[in-house]
């Protein structure tokens, strides 16, 4: 059974990859492990009680483990109750969740139209920023989380959106549509630098102190001055302004909230994609007819997939 097949009150028996482990203390002083699970499907977290110095030392990020467990609900979210948990062999490739796509197909349409694109400027930036950063953008989640938060994640997240916002604009013309278009593209590439890749559950000292858009922004810049461009030419102004804005509000991240209507639009096209994102994730644990528990991440609301 995968991980995305669990139900409220399943009992399971699986071959899992430890996607993180982190020691912390009940209020009495004792230690105890929350450890978050994976295999292809997704993932799923729970606290082992009582843990021991030999299981903080064995159950390390990537190692393979034998888990039997009770599936419960907490705050509206599936865990495990751990009945017993230990260290397995196996082929790790079989247990990391990515992308529920063929991503080739997905790179090829955003490399095909970074090919395309017709501002000089905005072209290079594009090759050089994807070209350093090939590996991570390509394989890394979207967030470590939320959303798209699995191999191979970044790249799906920034192709839908691209799909979208070609999509969008031909319903407003008097856009520029290849302004939209490559500020998705770039918009989130500072992740690579963020992120500490599929395992782990915390930012680099990079990303933490800085954060992705100002990130990727300091590599714009960079690359202008390497290349004899204006970073303060109008296109790149705007460019960068769309990275800065695309978090929409302040209070969310954002360094510069939208002043232009393609940075808006990128910015809602941000929050939908990221949004059915967690939808798919919801209703990949419901049955027809069947309600989940609330969701912070959409608005703490409950979500009903219907007999249909």
């Amino acid at each position: 059974m995968k991980i995305n097949e669990f139900k409220e009150r399943d009992v399971v028996n699986f071959t899992a990859m430890i996607k993180s482990l982190n020691i912390r203390e009940t209020k009495t002083g004792k230690p105890f492990a929350n450890i978050e699970l994976s295999d292809s499907s997704g993932s799923i977290a729970g606290n082992l009680w009582d843990v021991t110095k030999k299981q903080e030392k064995d159950f390390q990020p990537q190692t393979l483990v034998q888990v039997d467990a009770n599936v419960e609900t907490y705050q509206g979210k599936l865990q495990l109750k751990f009945n017993s948990i230990h260290v397995t062999t196996g082929d790790i490739s079989e247990y990391i969740p990515s992308a529920p796509v063929d991503m080739k197909k997905y790179l090829d349409y955003i490399y095909d139209y970074v090919a395309g694109i017709q501002n000089s400027n905005w072209q290079l930036l594009c090759h050089k920023i994807l070209g350093k950063y090939k590996e991570q953008f390509e394989s890394y989640p979207a967030a470590l989380s939320v959303h798209h938060a699995y191999h191979g994640g970044l790249a799906f997240h920034t192709s839908t959106m691209l799909a979208k916002a070609n999509m969008l604009a031909k319903f407003y013309p008097w856009l520029n549509s290849e302004l939209l278009c490559v500020g998705v593209i770039l918009h989130d590439v500072g992740k690579s630098i963020e992120m500490p890749g599929l395992f782990g559950d915390a930012y680099t000292t990079q990303g933490e102190l800085l954060g992705h858009i100002e990130l990727i922004l300091e590599d714009i810049v960079e690359i202008c001055l390497k290349n004899d461009i204006d970073h303060k030419a109008e296109d790149i102004l705007v460019l960068k302004h769309l990275i800065a804005a695309h978090h929409g509000k302040q209070e969310w991240g954002t360094i510069s909230e939208p002043k232009l209507p393609e940075a808006a639009m990128l910015h809602m096209i941000d929050m939908m994609d990221a949004q059915m994102e967690q939808y798919r994730k919801v209703y990949e644990g419901l049955e027809p007819g069947q309600w989940s528990g609330k969701n912070y991440f959409l608005n703490n609301s409950r979500v009903y997939r219907p007999v249909l």
